[in-house]
């Protein structure tokens, strides 16, 4: 085994790592699309993961809250729970509405409320 170490553009069929070198000059639009890609996917998830773990509203925010999604068109119930249909998050625990409308840092994203302001 070769001590060689160096940049790869992905892997083949097999596992085999692609060295830069064999890209052809067509194969960089799809290259920088799906960099660009990767970085939004990890925008949102540093995103998410300040929204989560940052500080909660108040009984009387997430109330109000609670009534304006329960009244919006875009809400789906599943399961007994209910799910914002608009922010295309999965139907799972943290996106479940009694739970993600605590979130200080939540926004709606049909604009029907916004983001509280940090105390």
């Amino acid at each position: 085994m070769s001590g060689w170490i160096g940049v790869v553009a992905g892997m083949d069929e097999h596992g085999r790592a692609i060295p830069l070198s064999a890209l052809k000059e067509q194969d960089i639009p799809e290259i920088k699309e799906e960099i660009r890609r990767q970085k939004s996917f990890i925008a949102r998830v540093r995103e998410f993961a300040s929204v989560v773990t940052g500080p909660k509203v108040d009984e009387t925010v997430f109330e109000k809250r609670l009534a304006i999604c329960s009244t919006c068109p875009a809400l789906v119930q599943a399961n007994d729970k209910e799910y914002c249909g608009a922010c295309s998050c999965p139907n799972w625990n943290l996106s479940e509405l009694h739970v993600k409308l605590w979130f200080a840092k939540l926004e709606c994203p049909l604009e029907k409320f916004t983001k509280e302001p940090e105390k």
